[in-house]
């Protein structure tokens, strides 16, 4: 598996939006992270603990899918799911995960809440859910707690560069609280067995060190340009399948490359970005054409830091 992105509650709280917060009728996005955000009412969606507490009669996530699912092998497949932790909805037809097609409004079901009403899941108030898009077969699977529920076609027009994940977009009338948190996206490969993970756990990594930081612990007085900086990190405490790191930058002198290196002392992986705009790398909801990429190593047992060295280049000539 190679992680696109996992993220709790806590680092996407911490990604650059204050919440709870007053926005309602617009779709934000979760400050650099890959996640979007939808209130119809003040104030329903709010940070506690580790995790996301939402109203789900007015609120939603969905998470950017950038290029990926365009790029796939004939091999792979895109899947992407999140802890749910709380009584079910009444409301058996609402959406529970989906993949948004071109428009907010506009989706196709994976998991309904029905799905987590099933004998053998009703007994549980703490879920996880998962959806599997394979642009091959053209088809979307969702899972609960690693059973499938539900298998959905997806029509020859939706175009892949116009899709986004949902992790949690019922919108329905009934209001009701609903604690969320282990967001991730992974590419799996069919050819080597399951393709989903079934019950996992994301992990915030804490810095040893950072080239970055100022001696005031504020980041954002710091640049990267042609010199590697580097920011260490203490590996996860739980077992791994995969780390990744997400570098996202403002870029004021129109650097056009962004280099990566990750390494954990014994192998390293490294990624190139070349995506960037006049302002930051990434772009708002609906931008179809940048696309994202993030460091991610499988980190070797013996393993105690992880290092991210990152470079930028200027625009080539």
């Amino acid at each position: 598996m190679k992680l696109l992105f996992g993220y709790t509650a806590k680092a996407m709280a911490s990604a650059g939006l204050s919440l709870p917060n007053a926005l309602t009728g617009v779709w934000q996005q979760l400050g650099n992270s890959p996640f979007l955000i939808f209130q119809s009412s003040t104030n329903v969606m709010s940070f506690t603990g580790s995790e996301f507490q939402i109203n789900i009669g007015y609120s939603t996530i969905f998470g950017r899918s950038f290029d990926v699912l365009g790029k796939l092998t004939a091999d792979e497949v895109l899947t992407w799911g999140f802890r749910y932790r709380g009584s079910f909805n009444s409301v058996s037809t609402a959406v529970l995960a989906s993949l948004l097609v071109n428009d907010p409004r506009q989706h196709l079901t994976a998991v309904q809440w029905a799905d987590c009403q099933t004998a053998d899941i009703s007994s549980t108030r703490d879920i996880f859910v998962e959806v599997t898009a394979d642009p091959v077969a053209r088809t979307l699977t969702g899972f609960v707690n690693g059973k499938k529920v539900r298998t959905t076609p997806i029509p020859d027009t939706v175009l892949w560069n116009e899709v986004h994940l949902g992790f949690l977009n019922p919108l329905v009338s009934t209001s009701a609280n609903k604690l969320v948190s282990h967001f991730y996206a992974g590419i799996f490969k069919k050819s080597e067995g399951v393709t989903h993970l079934t019950a996992w756990e994301c992990e915030d990594l804490p810095e040893v060190s950072s080239e970055l930081r100022d001696g005031d612990g504020v980041l954002n007085r710091n640049t990267v340009n042609e010199v590697w900086k580097s920011v260490v990190f203490s590996t996860p405490t739980t077992p791994a399948d995969a780390v990744a790191i997400d570098a996202q930058a403002l870029n004021p002198q129109l650097y056009s490359t962004l280099l990566t290196d990750l390494t954990d002392g014994t192998s390293s992986t490294t990624a190139s970005i070349s995506t960037f705009g006049e302002e930051r790398l990434g772009t708002e909801f609906g931008d179809t054409i940048n696309g994202r990429r993030v460091a991610a190593i499988n980190p070797a047992p013996q393993a105690t830091q992880l290092t991210l060295k990152l470079k930028a280049l200027p625009p080539q000539e």
